[in-house]
């Protein structure tokens, strides 16, 4: 057995104090005997030393270039294997420069493989504007928007409504900086419009007029609270449209606040022109665990209240309630139940996702096998696990891993899908209708190899979230520039590129999204009890200045029978605050610059001054001077024959925004909505006849497709 070189110099120090004493005993008459005693001991420790220290160095060796090899194999998941010996290069930088081209190469292999689908956009023009009659934005600071830009359109563009006396609204038009691969990024006075969505239908507009900034429309502003995320697409689609930052909290004067999480005082103050980005009560759709509950709620009332209905119609989509959001479980809360199943023998090779309630960005989120429990006590016994607090407590969502996704070329993707609500009561929700589909990086395992790929190393297979993915070893960003100019990226694709994989192969797109359309109304009605609840808290009135904006995430798992071509969306989460960030590809620019342009022409905003709402002075017909009831008219009989002012209202608001859509589809109020929804809604019985305003939206849609209006 070798001695260790430590042990060798200890000895050697006790050995040397040893001899000292020796000396000064027995002097100098044992010298002989010392002599002896160093060549037979001490040389051969230093030889077995000296040994021991070539072999050490030999090992190390050997051992460095063993492990380079396995973290070379291991990070290699798609395309050819590894060639080259034990341990390629000379030097550490051979080794690292080896890795990286293999990298490169897998990159490059699996962007062939779904690159079919990549939108191939070339980089919109980079502007400069004259800033002899003022300054733009430099930064997105106060100190800079305080004031109109010179990126300011010369005039405003409205939309006018279709109803004689109602007050026409804002038309957005987009504007960005330029994304991070863009020669001009770091130019704060560079500005870029974004490409448009040119594949897909003409933008929806009725009809529009413009006017000089002047008078009502001299001075637009908005507020922005201090912890909201200052988008560039937000921003610079604001300083086009003429508007300033209103520093005073005290002022009145402005048309849209733009905040993060809004308090109650926000909602008290709000005059009837203004519009605010959040409804009071939705940070309940937001938790992972709290979406869970509610959802669990609905279907218990949809169940409960119709069960013919769930029957009758509730197929039509080709799914009941609850089938599209996985089994889940709260912690600690249903604890218990869920360690009865964890250990139930059927559930042994099962497969569960767990999630941080209070989290975002895939973070904290891992994987686990039933067979791994006690992993969860664990976990709920760490006193600060994932910023848990004692105001804010661990919870954890445990939901049952859905383990037959839709792959194309063998990647798992998901769908990042825009949604707007302007209204819970009566409910008035609007589909993006582009959006994007996000790839994982590494490809998706063999289901008999899913249970042993369950590790946290392997994340990138099963998570789609880019936050998540961009850290990846696999990941490399989208700045290759190919052919035509265009930035090209396998990683995204848009709602348009994958229904055409659908058409190539074989799948029912238009079955898969109305069983999405379903799914969205389904989930907003889960919380709209409590929106209206906190609302009506407020004032009966404080819903018609809110809007909302929310990134929904869906999965698709394969179809059940190739009879039925179908994929089954499953929802996986709902984010109140999605990122509207526009710096990372041209493609996110070109779909969320559109997007926040349009939203904010949806919402109808108003200028400030004269701005008394004109919804409060609608007249029906029948209650007008009998000599105007011969005259006037709104277009359509069903409108002309309501008696009520507050259904009169709703119809004409829904109207409005229906004709300035843009690139939105509206997934209620439909013609049926009513019908199939009802054991859903919140029965808010309002106005002289007690009817529901969702009912008489319902029928006011019905009456359009079988009279279809004309409007002056």
């Amino acid at each position: 057995m070798l001695f260790h070189p430590v042990l060798v110099m200890v000895g050697w120090r006790h050995l040397c104090e040893g001899c000292c004493v020796y000396f000064c005993v027995c002097h100098y008459c044992h010298l002989l005997c010392v002599c002896v005693f160093f060549v037979s001991i001490v040389f051969p420790l230093w030889v077995c030393l000296f040994v021991f220290s070539l072999w050490f160095v030999y090992d190390a060796a050997e051992n460095k270039c063993t492990v380079m090899d396995w973290a070379h194999d291991s990070t290699w998941s798609a395309g050819s294997p590894p060639h080259g010996g034990a341990c390629m290069g000379n030097g550490d930088d051979d080794i690292q420069k080896t890795v990286q081209q293999r990298l490169t190469e897998a990159q490059r292999q699996r962007n062939e493989l779904i690159a079919r689908g990549v939108a191939h956009l070339v980089a919109p023009s980079v502007r400069h504007y004259d800033e002899a009659n003022g300054s733009v934005w430099r930064t997105t600071t106060k100190v800079h928007t305080v004031v109109r830009s010179a990126a300011a359109d010369a005039c405003v563009t409205l939309s006018v409504s279709p109803f004689r006396g109602r007050k026409p609204t804002i038309v957005f038009l987009p504007l960005d900086h330029p994304w991070d691969g863009d020669l001009h990024s770091n130019d704060n006075s560079a500005y870029v419009e974004p490409l448009p969505l040119a594949w897909l239908p003409p933008a929806r507009m009725g009809e529009q007029k413009k006017l000089r900034r002047e008078g009502a429309y001299a001075a637009l502003h908005f507020t922005m609270s201090d912890n909201a995320v200052r988008f560039s697409s937000v921003m610079c689609t604001l300083e086009r449209a003429g508007f300033a930052e209103e520093r005073s909290l005290l002022s009145t004067t402005w048309s849209l606040k733009w905040c993060k999480r809004p308090v109650r005082s926000d909602f008290l103050r709000l005059k009837p022109f203004q519009r605010i980005n959040h409804f009071p009560g939705t940070w309940r759709i937001g938790k992972k665990d709290e979406l869970h509950k509610h959802l669990v709620a609905a279907r218990e009332r949809w169940c409960e209240k119709n069960n013919e209905n769930l029957i009758l119609v509730g197929h039509a989509h080709g799914n009941s309630f609850g089938d599209f959001f996985p089994e889940a479980w709260v912690l600690p809360d249903e604890e218990a139940a869920l360690k009865h199943v964890l250990g139930s023998d059927k559930e042994h090779d099962h497969l569960f996702i767990v999630k941080p309630t209070n989290s975002a960005c895939g973070r904290g989120i891992y994987l686990l096998k039933a067979s791994e429990h006690l992993r969860l006590e664990h976990a709920l016994q760490q006193p600060n696990a994932c910023g848990a607090s004692e105001t804010r407590p661990f919870r954890l969502l445990v939901q049952r891993y859905i383990s037959d996704p839709l792959l194309i070329e063998g990647y798992k993707f998901d769908l990042r899908l825009y949604v707007v609500v302007t209204s819970y009561s009566p409910m008035r929700v609007y589909l993006y209708e582009e959006g994007l589909v996000r790839f994982a990086t590494l490809p998706y395992p063999a289901e008999e190899a899913l249970e042993d790929h369950a590790s946290n190393e392997s994340l990138t297979a099963h998570l789609t979230n880019f936050t998540i993915n961009k850290k990846s070893e696999d990941f490399v960003p989208p700045d290759g520039i190919a052919d035509n100019g265009g930035v090209t990226s396998a990683s995204k694709w848009t709602l348009a590129a994958l229904q055409k994989e659908f058409c190539n192969s074989g799948l029912d797109w238009n079955g898969t999204m109305a069983r999405i359309h379903d799914l969205i109304v389904k989930t907003l009605l889960a919380v709209e009890p409590h929106v209206i609840y906190e609302q009506e808290a407020i004032s009966e009135t404080v819903g018609d200045c809110c809007f909302e904006v929310y990134g929904v995430d869906v999965l698709l798992r394969r179809p059940y029978t190739s009879e039925s071509p179908t994929p089954m969306p499953v929802l996986m989460e709902v984010n109140i605050m999605p990122s509207l960030s526009t710096h990372y590809s041209l493609l996110d620019q070109c779909v969320k610059g559109n997007f926040v342009a349009d939203t904010l022409t949806l919402v109808g905003i108003t200028a400030a001054v004269g701005s008394k709402k004109c919804g409060k002075d609608v007249v029906p017909v029948c209650e007008m001077p009998e000599g105007d009831r011969l005259t006037f008219s709104y277009g359509h009989p069903f409108l002309d024959a309501l008696t009520d002012a507050l259904e009169l209202e709703s119809c004409l608001t829904s109207e409005e925004e229906f004709v300035r859509r843009m690139h939105f589809q509206r997934l209620c109020p439909t013609p049926e909505s009513y019908s199939r929804y009802r054991s859903l809604f919140t029965q808010v019985q309002r106005g002289a006849l007690q009817r529901s305003l969702n009912e008489v939206l319902s029928l006011w849609e019905q009456a359009k497709l079988d009279d279809p209006p004309v409007y002056r």
